[in-house]
């Protein structure tokens, strides 16, 4: 797992499996391409890519604070993994 400040981070196959099944659970490979106003000046901007087999997903979310459950459940999952 890598940062957007390249800090990288090892996982286990497990510890990933398990994100992918939790973000499959959220929907986050039906989310559209982007959420969040791009007028927020001081809100974080987030590019989450995942995978699934053959297939690749990549979601622009900027956390204004409005962000549907299934990308906030995401970045919920996503947060905790990388504290890990």
């Amino acid at each position: 797992v890598e940062s957007s400040t390249g800090v990288k981070r090892q996982r286990t196959v497990a510890q990933i499996d398990g994100l992918r099944t939790a973000l499959k659970s959220a929907g986050f490979f039906e989310l559209a391409d982007s959420y969040g106003g791009d007028k927020c000046r001081d809100c974080f901007v987030y590019d989450i890519t995942a995978y699934d087999g053959g297939k690749s997903k990549t979601v622009r979310v900027t956390d204004d604070g409005k962000l549907p459950p299934a990308v906030s459940e995401s970045l919920t999952k996503i947060n905790a993994l990388l504290a890990e």
